[in-house]
């Protein structure tokens, strides 16, 4: 299988290069590098050409430059796009992968022909005093205890559960999904749950990966306390349950009809939650409380009960 690495950039010009050195190191070597530059006003790309010209990379790393900034989730896709491998390893600009990553990966993906999306696990680390912290739910779902599961469609394995850093993708799902995505749709949450679909996404309980947790970049976990945020949210959200909704009834493979109606149900559950906390239809907290299962956090009810309030 040919191997391809895709990277977004954008300011990473402070630890950038820990990143590519852990990529450089690999056990097995990616046959291709693609990083793509998202309008950078630091130094990450002279950084990254000088790293490519003094490991005599130029025939296999390549870097390229947006003419205008795409923004995170359209980089990563436009990266996609320009990458050539049979499998595409997603990395992000700020992390240090273990030496074996690509080498262990590679091998589940060769044992499960099945599997269309690979995530595993990985290790937080802080990058500052500033960072804010993994919190204990994003903890206890990665036991790291070698484990290999298939994540069906659930209500509750419909929120990702995992982050683009860990993941791999075959090239042939991902242009077959790419017919499903919208602009702006994050490449970790498309991957997630469009492989949901067909029964394609499997998760690793093994740490491939130190993922660095910093104020400046992509993955923080912070929160939608705000209504305006929230309400963005849940739009984009409904907008991916309905994507995902729509490639399950083209592929016809949905026996007893499981898939369509968790995800009918989501939409149902997604548009109630809107319509209480943007038009206050105080109603619809009635009208929600058979859906309390198909919240990621049922505290969430109350929350946006508050919010439709103020």
């Amino acid at each position: 299988m040919k191997v391809s690495v895709v990277m977004a950039l954008y300011n990473g010009e402070k630890y950038l290069e820990e990143q590519l050195q852990s990529i450089l190191e690999q056990t097995v070597r990616p046959d291709e590098v693609v990083l793509s530059d998202d309008g950078s006003s630091d130094g990450t790309v002279g950084l990254a050409r000088e790293f490519i010209a003094r490991h005599g990379l130029s025939g296999s790393w390549r870097l390229s430059e947006n003419p205008k900034n795409l923004g995170y989730a359209e980089n990563f896709h436009r990266a996609a796009g320009n990458a050539s491998g049979d499998v595409l390893f997603f990395a992000d600009q700020d992390d240090l992968w273990l030496p074996d990553k690509l080498e262990k990966m590679l091998a589940v993906l060769a044992a499960h022909p099945d599997c269309a999306v690979l995530s595993t696990d990985y290790e937080p680390f802080c990058g500052g005093e500033e960072a804010l912290r993994v919190p204990a739910r994003v903890r206890r779902r990665m036991p790291g205890d070698g484990g290999l599961e298939r994540i069906d469609l659930t209500p509750k394995h419909i929120y990702i559960g995992a982050i683009g850093c860990c993941m791999a993708v075959r090239r042939e799902f991902y242009e077959k999904a790419s017919a499903y995505r919208f602009r702006g749709w994050a490449q970790d949450d498309f991957l997630w749950k469009l492989a949901q679909t067909e029964e394609g996404l499997y998760l690793w309980h093994v740490n491939l990966v130190r993922h660095r947790i910093h104020v400046s970049n992509t993955s923080t976990y912070g929160n939608y306390h705000d209504k305006k945020k929230r309400l963005a949210h849940f739009q984009t959200m409904r907008r991916a349950a309905i994507r995902m909704l729509a490639r399950v009834k083209d592929r016809g493979g949905d026996p007893g009809g499981g898939k369509m109606t968790v995800l009918r149900r989501h939409i149902r559950m997604l548009e109630l939650r809107i319509a209480l906390m943007e038009e206050r239809r105080l109603l619809n907290a009635v009208l929600l409380l058979p859906f309390l299962g198909y919240y990621e956090r049922p505290r969430a009810y109350l929350l946006e009960l508050l919010l439709a309030l103020r």
